[in-house]
């Protein structure tokens, strides 16, 4: 049979026929296989620089955000993400997306992945960190093995630098929670009052976890939580009713508990959609036992939507810092107490130096005056003696007054305290002078309904005369006597100014005395100058 004969080129010289086509063939196999090897090798250089772009600092975030990134570019996908998955391996916690919207990026979470994307998983330590999906290809042609291949090998290199990053990022989380352990314990070291400290505790540990807000919850006379400090000003105070709460449970169990949502919470209702709207896990941990056996209370930590996976990276340290956290108050309240103990001591003593030695001095010195008063004929004289007893009698009177006021316990509630409170942040960063004086037993026999208007006038007085009167001394009076209750408040300043009508502040004064069958006046300074305020209910 005839060998069938080589086609021939045109171009080719003449006689070369058969030998020219193998040649030709030869080395179009030689151009198609370097040029293969080009494109292996361009594929390799990209791989090569994927790697190491992921690799560029142990940001866990912006590392994930590098690793979808660079995979896109790597097989020309369209878009990409990695859904990370949270302790149980079968839910994600958090999913990182480039080029799909937040919709987009929620589906893959939270349901199948798409059968058009190609899906390769990320390990770490033997354990699937998480599954890293690729949309279709920009050529919208399918992903091949080659491509697969690509990212596979992407995904091995990503998963040892995601090991590095956890590791880095758990001690840069353990040096902030120490320092934060550290704070509180020099805070109780150097005896901190028990509220600043609770406010301490919430700054502390929002800082180390970087949450969204932080919270100490402590139980109630009525079985229930309030909210006893905050980094969110606005959710202080709050209480929830027994039963409502995750933190029942964290303080009844002793044991943490991680929500995946803040909206699955019960309590979420009392949480402004705002911050709501920042928040995705919560973690709840007990503050620790007291001396009876009952639990403190707990610390809850809100951390931001789409890093949850921190909040089991920070479930040791923020269990530990709350238990820690749990002592620090207990201290903080013991140490209290001895300094009440103390305070009392030094009343009761004062008290009793006040009546045994200094009222008997002055009622045998009013005695000579009586005494004398006899020998004397002399009108002018007589009545100067008359005078001098009188003002020893008065003297006597408020030493008696004095006295029973120091021998009055001291109690966590006293209305004396709370309007010291009062006073201290209304005029805090100021450089007035402030005075505060008290009449008779005001620290036990102001009714309740009214103590919380006597609060309110007083910071709204002093509000009007730290902001306005430009004064250098206030004097603050308190007094209960002849039935009647009275707040004073007299400045040194520059006076109301007529020209000004419209006084939201003095109308709220008014409308509280007259609820309270009152009044208000408003007078010039007891100094010739400034503002006098005086409002007065019957007690």
């Amino acid at each position: 049979m005839a060998e069938e004969a080589a086609p021939r080129n045109p171009a080719d010289p003449p006689g070369t026929g058969r030998v020219g086509y193998l040649l030709r063939q030869a080395t179009d196999a030689l151009l198609k296989r370097a040029q293969d090897g080009q494109d292996t090798q361009d594929r390799l250089r990209a791989l090569l620089d994927a790697v190491l772009s992921i690799s560029e600092d142990l940001s866990l975030s912006a590392m994930l955000e590098r690793l979808v990134g660079a995979a896109c570019e790597l097989v020309a996908a369209e878009a990409g993400a990695i859904v990370v998955l949270g302790s149980d391996r079968q839910h994600s916690a958090s999913v990182v997306a480039v080029g799909l919207s937040d919709e987009q990026a929620g589906a893959i979470g939270s349901g199948p992945a798409p059968t058009d994307c190609l899906a390769v998983p990320v390990r770490t330590r033997n354990q699937v960190f998480g599954n890293l999906y690729l949309t279709r290809r920009r050529d919208r042609q399918a992903f091949t093995d080659e491509d697969e291949l690509l990212v596979i090998a992407l995904a091995s290199a990503a998963g040892v630098a995601i090991q590095n990053a956890q590791l880095f990022q758990s001690q840069e989380r353990r040096g902030l929670w120490l320092t934060a352990s550290s704070e509180v314990r020099n805070a109780v070291l150097g005896g901190v009052a028990e509220d600043r400290l609770s406010h301490l505790i919430v700054n502390e540990a929002q800082q180390a976890a970087r949450a969204v807000f932080t919270t100490l919850l402590l139980p109630n006379d009525d079985g229930g939580m309030v909210i006893a400090a905050t980094s969110e000003p606005s959710l202080l105070g709050i209480e929830y009713e027994p039963g409502g709460t995750y933190s029942e449970r964290v303080v009844a169990d002793r044991e943490a508990v991680i929500l995946d949502d803040i909206g699955r919470s019960p309590s979420a209702e009392s949480v402004p959609q705002a911050i709501r709207d920042r928040c995705g896990r919560l973690l709840i941990a007990p503050l620790g036992v007291g001396e009876s056996g009952e639990g403190l209370g707990a610390l809850v930590v809100a951390y931001p939507r789409n890093v949850a996976a921190v909040a089991e990276l920070d479930l040791d340290y923020v269990v530990g810092f709350a238990g820690q956290a749990g002592v620090a108050l207990q201290l903080a309240a013991a140490q209290h107490d001895r300094e009440r103990i103390a305070v009392l001591e030094d009343r009761e003593r004062i008290a009793r130096d006040l009546h045994d030695l200094v009222i008997q001095r002055l009622f045998a010195a009013g005695m000579t005056l009586q005494s004398t008063d006899a020998l004397v004929t002399d009108q002018g004289v007589r009545a100067r003696l008359s005078a001098v007893a009188d003002d020893l009698d008065g003297t006597i009177r408020e030493l008696r007054q004095a006295i029973y006021q120091l021998q009055t316990p001291v109690i966590a509630d006293d209305f004396r305290h709370e309007v010291q409170q009062v006073v201290d942040r209304a005029t805090a960063g100021s450089e007035l002078k402030v005075r505060v004086r008290y009449a008779g037993a005001v620290g036990s026999l102001v009714p309740d309904g009214t103590k919380p208007h006597v609060l309110a006038v007083l910071g709204e007085a002093l509000s009007n005369a730290v902001r306005h009167a430009r004064a250098a001394t206030i004097d603050v009076i308190v007094a209960l006597e002849n039935g009647r209750l009275a707040v004073v408040v007299d400045d040194d300043g520059q006076g109301l100014d007529p020209a000004v009508t419209r006084r939201s502040g003095l109308g709220n004064l008014e409308t509280r005395a007259s609820e309270l069958g009152g009044d208000v006046t408003i007078t010039t300074g007891s100094r010739g100058v400034g503002t006098r305020i005086t409002w007065s209910v019957p007690a």
